[in-house]
Formats: C-alpha cells, structure tokens, sequence
C-alpha cells in the first residue's frame, strides 16, 4: 500500500500508528464482515463461510455464494508469506478442484459446518429473502439450488487471492491465467490495505483482473447462449429454436428486460431499481425442455389480482393442459413443454399474458 498519512482535527498529517495486518486471520475477517468487497459481490448480498474444508486437505479461507448460487473461492495471502510468490495461484486452482463435482449435499454440509451449523438454504432465506415481507418463502429456493448445481457441476467458480500487497508476479500471474484459460475461469486479485490510527480505521481496496475479466464474461455469455441454443434444437427443431429466440426478443426488447443464459437454462428477467425480478425459466434436460413462470419470484413485487390474472391467462394457453387452474401456491413453478408452446399462437399468448406484469413492474 502506497503511504497514508492521516490529521485529525488540527493535528499534523502523521503516520498511522499502525500499518498492515498482524496475521492473514484479521484480512479474512474484514472480508467475512463486508462480504461487498469481495469481487463479484459489490452490488448483491452473498453468503460467507470462513474456514470451509472442500476436501480433507483443501480448507478455504473464504466461500462466497449468491442468491443465484455463483460461488467466490477466496485465499488470503500478505506479502511477507512466501507462499504469496508462487503457491498461492496453486492453492486456489486446488480449491477449485475439490468443489468442483461436489454434489448439493455435500457441499452444503461443508459450508454449514463454517456457517456455525446453520444450514446454507436456511442463511439463504435469511439473508435474501425480500424485506419487508411476511414470509421468507418467497425466496426462490429451486432457482438457488438449481444455479449451485450448475456451478458444482461445472466448476465455474470465482477465483480471488486477497493480499495486502499485489507483487508484480501475482499480478503477472492473474493476466497469464484469463488470457490463456476458458471463459468460464474468473481469476482476480484484491488488494486491501489497512491502517489505524485511534479508533480510524482505513481501508484501501484495489482490484487487479476485472477489465480482462469482463471481456471473458462478454465472450462466455455468447457461448453459454449458444449451447442453449443448440441443445434447445436438438431436442425440439430448427423450427422452435427460432420460435424461442423471437421469444425472448419478445421481452427484451422491452426496457429493462434481458435475458441471462447458462449451458442448460435461460432466465428472462426485469431489472427493477438494480435488482433483478425474474419473469421467466426455460430448463433443458436430457430428454425434454420446460418453460416455468416464476411466480417465487414476482410474488414481492405484485399484488394478488395481478398474479391471479397472469395465471388466468397462462392456464388459457392451448398447452397449459390447467396446469394453473386455481393456482394459489405462488411458490410453486408449474412447468409449460417447451415442444409444445414453441409455437406461434402460444407464444403470442405467453408475451400477452405477461403485458400487465411488465405494466405494473415498470410503474410501480
């Protein structure tokens, strides 16, 4: 960290009293706390848990999960470690290793034990279920699990060394790593350093990699479409996989609308004030595609009459088979087949039956 001086009222500018940290615990602990300085996390909440053993060798300083189930894998290193030199990079592709595969419950079993034995879809609810509502069931808890399988299965973790020092190596390191991985490798750096004088603490946080990262993000969203696409053909036709795409053209060309896809799911969503209120899921599984509204989600954002009028209006789809008749369980996601509704007429229907949720969204 370049030096800091600080003044305290009419005082002269002076050294702080202390600069940098006693032990890589105290770097940890400021991450555990505010989990936004993490990179990928600044603008969402995420689940933190110290100390999580992936593996009997492989105990991770910091995991880091999102309301979609992305997970951050975080080692702290400072410099004077010398492991910060050359191992550091290894320890981390090694802590990738050891998730990736996991299954749901075996993962969940880890991060419970660093979550003080409180279970992940439990802190899940609590910490991003909507405030202010009477119930925290309107968490989506499939969209969650789903999303976490995704990325166990895949392995597409995010990969941050946090130290309070970045050494031309390390950062030498990050650009080798993004420029000759896959797009699904997210490797960052963050330095953090720290200083007090009194009760002034000081903070000074520097992120290495984004830029590079963002490119491979942008390339990774076009592949991650693309294999939708294509296993969306395979199991229905060229014919449908046309009718999708006009589909989600549909709704994105609304304001405020995109769509999000990874390899086997697609979700259109509404960005409302920077947070994203999902509309819409299409799956592909082995043998079959379903497209679910998703009523888990646009519970908290609309009223009773509109979410019974956007059920009316799915359940009169010619494909609906009433799957939404006398829907009153808005956590539930009755599921469409997507060789059935990828047709003209109901696609026309499925876009007219969501015109008064996006009036209301937009208005509201």
């Amino acid at each position: 960290m370049a030096e800091v001086l600080v003044k305290i009222g009419d005082s002269a500018w002076t050294v702080p009293e202390t600069q940098g940290y006693l032990r890589e615990g105290s770097l940890q602990g400021i991450l555990a706390a505010a989990p936004h300085l993490i990179p990928g996390h600044a603008d969402a909440p995420a689940i933190v848990a110290r100390e999580v053993a992936l593996s009997e060798s492989c105990y991770v300083d910091l995991v880091a999960v999102d309301s979609l189930g992305r997970v951050t894998l975080v080692e702290c290193k400072l410099a004077r470690n010398a492991e910060i030199k050359r191992t550091i990079v290894g320890q981390i592709f090694a802590y990738a290793a050891a998730g990736w595969e996991l299954s749901y419950e075996d993962f969940d079993a880890r991060m419970t034990r660093g979550l003080g034995n409180v279970p992940l879809a439990v802190r899940a609810r609590q910490l991003f279920a909507t405030p202010g509502q009477e119930s925290p069931d309107v968490f989506d808890d499939q969209r969650f699990r789903e999303g976490l399988l995704a990325t166990l299965r895949d392995g597409t973790f995010r990969l941050v060394l946090a130290v309070d020092e970045i050494t031309d190596e390390l950062r030498k390191s990050v650009r080798f790593v993004n420029a000759h991985t896959t797009t699904s490798v997210e490797f960052l750096a963050i330095e953090l350093g720290y200083a007090r004088h009194g009760d002034v603490e000081l903070l000074v946080p520097k992120t290495y990699g984004t830029e590079i990262v963002a490119r491979k993000r942008a390339i990774n969203d076009l592949a991650a479409r693309q294999e939708f696409l294509t296993l969306l053909e395979r199991l229905t036709s060229p014919a449908q996989r046309e009718v999708f795409q006009e589909l989600v053209e549909s709704f994105t060309e609304r304001e405020n609308v995109s769509a999000y896809f990874r390899s086997r799911s697609a979700n259109v969503r509404y960005n409302r004030n920077g947070k994203f209120v999902s509309l819409w899921n299409a799956y592909l599984y082995d043998r079959h595609g379903t497209l679910e509204p998703n009523f888990p989600s646009l519970v908290a954002h609309l009223d009773d009459a509109t979410l019974r009028q956007l059920a009316e209006a799915l359940n009169a789809l010619p494909s609906a088979d009433n799957r939404f008749a006398d829907l009153k369980d808005y956590s539930k996601r009755p599921g469409l087949q997507l060789g059935r509704i990828l047709n003209g007429a109901a696609v026309d229907g499925l876009v007219r039956a969501y015109a008064p949720v996006l009036e209301t969204l937009c208005s509201t």
